[in-house]
């Protein structure tokens, strides 16, 4: 799960370096400053971590995020580069 204000930007980062599929929940209000923000959601492999926490970095190193240990997924995993 990722809370960000630039959802565009975080979304094309990660979409270059990581390729998953992202969903998006639009306007989230921040509890603290009631900023408008985005929820996103995204799957990766824990190969993948470093590689995720650096992208989300460069693209807004003030979004918040947090992981959790998936056991199963159905569906497609792996996006197609567009």
């Amino acid at each position: 799960m990722i809370v960000t204000e630039q959802p565009d930007r975080v979304i094309e980062m990660l979409q270059q370096n990581i390729r998953r599929g992202i969903t998006i929940v639009h306007d989230a209000e921040g509890g603290y400053n009631h900023h408008e923000k985005e929820i996103l959601f995204t799957v990766i492999s824990a190969y993948e971590r470093y590689d995720f926490r650096d992208a989300l970095e460069q693209a807004d190193p003030k979004a918040w995020s947090s992981t959790w240990r998936i056991e199963h997924t159905t569906g497609r995993f792996y996006e197609p580069k567009l």
